[in-house]
This record gives C-alpha cells, sequence and structure tokens, in this order.
C-alpha cells in the first residue's frame, strides 16, 4: 500500500503557476507492511506460529489484514517472512534489503497472478 500526501508548503507556488508538475509537489508514503503481509499469507500457518509463538487464530487476523501487530510482533513477522521468502527464492536478489526482498516479491506475485499463474501453478479461473 502506497500513501500519498499533498505538501502544503508549496500550495502558493502552485497556485502562482510555478510548479505544474504535480509528482513536485506529491510526496509518497510507503506501508512495507503489506508486503510482510502478503508474504505471510503464503507461510504455513503452524510454521508461523512456532516462530513467533502467536496462536493461529493471531496468525489468521494479521495475514488477511484483520489486525495490525504489536511492535514486539512486528518484528518477529518480518524476520520469519524474509527468511521464508529467501528459502522460496534461493538465490534469486542475494544482495537485496529485507525490504526491497519483500516488495519484488510481492511484485512477482502481482505480476504471475495477473498472468494466471501463482507460485508457478495456474491460478483459479485462469484456465
Amino acid at each position: 500500500m502506497v500513501h500519498v500526501g499533498k505538501e502544503a508548503n508549496k500550495l502558493e507556488q502552485v497556485e502562482a503557476g510555478i510548479i505544474t508538475d504535480q509528482e513536485e509537489v506529491y510526496t509518497v508514503y510507503e506501508e512495507p507492511w503489506e508486503d510482510v503481509r502478503v508474504a505471510l499469507e503464503r507461510m504455513p500457518v503452524k510454521e508461523l506460529g512456532r516462530q513467533t509463538g502467536l496462536s493461529p487464530w493471531g496468525v489468521y487476523k494479521l495475514r488477511y489484514g484483520l489486525h495490525r501487530p504489536r511492535p514486539e510482533h512486528r518484528v518477529l513477522l518480518q524476520a520469519a517472512a524474509v527468511a521464508w521468502v529467501r528459502g522460496q527464492l534461493g538465490t534469486w536478489d542475494i544482495g537485496a534489503t529485507d525490504r526491497d526482498l519483500l516488495a519484488r516479491y510481492r511484485q512477482r506475485l502481482e505480476s504471475a497472478a495477473g498472468n494466471g499463474t501463482v507460485g508457478g501453478t495456474v491460478a483459479p479461473g485462469h484456465r
């Protein structure tokens, strides 16, 4: 998820016509939790619970965006997601930061879903 905000300190310049490019006026605020959550959706619930100490119901609520994690759980969940994604991808993007790795994994899944494949298999409804 990406949040976009208008910068009020440039309002006068926009109204005066000095700034005409919208990209100069907007600030993008990225939400890295969504990238973590996408990876968590694909992890086995039991494994995720074992690594984080969360109950299966707690894992479910976090995986599907029904709740946001507490800061102490967020760290554990992100570490588990990164380890799992690295295991799934092998040496793919071995030098990437954790945040970049999760973002690229999410993009890869979204791209595959657009092609009708998810994880190398044909997604339901795309046969």
